[in-house]
Formats: C-alpha cells, structure tokens, sequence
C-alpha cells in the first residue's frame, strides 16, 4: 500500500490557507498603518505639552514651531507638523496642530490628516479617496 497525500486533500489544504490567508492579510495591514499613525499621534502629542507649556509661561498661544523650542524629528510617514492658527486657550475642541500622512507606501491610507484638539482629542480626516486607520 502506498503513502502519501491525494491530489484531492493537498487542494482542499491549498483552499484553506487561502482562505486564510484572504482573512489575515487585510487585518494585518490595517494593524500595520495604526502603527505608522502613532508617528503622527506621538507627535502631535509633543507638540500640545509644548504648546500647553508655552501658554503657561506666555498667557497666549504660538503658531510657529520653533517658538516652542521642541526638536521634530525625521519623519517616515508624515509630513512636517503645522500648527493652527493662534486661538485663545479654552481647553475645548479648537484645533492646536495637524499632521498629513505623506503619500510613501500608504495604499488606501492615502493622505489623512491628524488634528489634536486643546482637550487632547485626536481626529482623522481622510482625503478625497481615502481612509482613516481604525481608532480614529
């Protein structure tokens, strides 16, 4: 009696990891963009402590970067953080920075941009043909 596999089970294996295959993959890549967002939501991040901490020192806020005295660093995914233009400090839903994900390898992610908020709440706002990262 011989041993081995039928050409019948290797396909319904081969089926299988397809199938698989065909749910993991979208997952994956969904879980790899929310990393590459916390780029921008580190960021931003920096940049409201700095702007809080300006405000603190000044009484007012500042719309250039280098006011703030904070070094950005290189960014892989995002282009150079803006800021919003200056506003009276409420702590409410006035937008103090955004950041655009810069087009390198970002498929269906194509050029959201992330805004943090005076309360600390980031939004997403994806382009024309776009989408935001899941948690946004």
């Amino acid at each position: 009696m011989k041993k081995g596999f039928t050409l019948l089970e290797l396909l319904i294996v081969v089926i299988i990891v397809g199938i698989l295959a065909g749910i993991a993959l979208p997952q994956f890549f969904r879980a790899a963009e929310r990393a590459r967002a916390s780029e921008g939501v580190n960021a931003l991040g920096v940049i409201r402590s700095s702007l809080l901490r300006y405000y603190s020192e000044r009484g007012a806020l500042t719309n250039s970067l280098t006011d703030l005295d904070v070094e950005m660093p290189t960014f892989k995914y995002f282009n150079a953080p803006t800021l919003a233009s200056v506003a009276p400090y409420t702590g409410g839903t006035t937008p103090m920075a955004s950041i655009v994900r810069n087009t390198t390898n970002a498929g269906a992610y194509n050029g959201y941009t992330l805004t943090i908020q005076q309360n600390g709440t980031i939004t997403c706002s994806p382009a024309a043909g776009s989408r935001c990262p899941s948690g946004f």
